[in-house]
């Protein structure tokens, strides 16, 4: 890997599980009609959608696109949660649909499916190196 980032480092403190935790799929980017397509195989009424949010202003504005859409999606506020259970909880979802660098990582990590709708020189980097 030609480039690293911290927070590489930080996931190789969980391991990831076999196992999915109740069908998440986590989401970090406005809504889109793609976002359907990229979800849409592993959503169902049981699937529990997440909002990750990394940087709190604009995505909030994110998450009022996707609420539009998907009215069941709930925001994961990381504040109320450990370092740990966060990344448990990265390690254990089923698909991930983002923007941000720092939420796509964790995913890469893992080895959990996710689509990075984003193509900025950074994330071509360190997701795609």
């Amino acid at each position: 890997m030609l480039y690293h980032d911290f927070s590489q480092d930080i996931c190789s403190i969980v391991q990831k599980k076999t196992s999915t935790l109740d069908e998440i799929i986590l989401l970090n980017a406005p809504y889109k009609k793609s976002i359907e397509l990229y979800i849409g195989d592993c959503f169902s009424e049981t699937t529990q959608l997440l909002f990750f949010p990394c940087e709190y202003v604009e995505d909030k504005v994110y998450f009022s696109s996707l609420q539009e859409r998907f009215p069941q999606i709930q925001i994961y506020d990381r504040t109320q949660y450990s370092l740990l259970e966060v990344l448990q909880m990265f390690a254990s979802s089923q698909l991930g649909v983002g923007k941000r660098l720092h939420f796509c990582l964790p995913l890469q990590y893992y080895k959990i499916p996710y689509f990075c709708m984003e193509k900025k020189d950074k994330h071509k980097k360190l997701l795609f190196s």
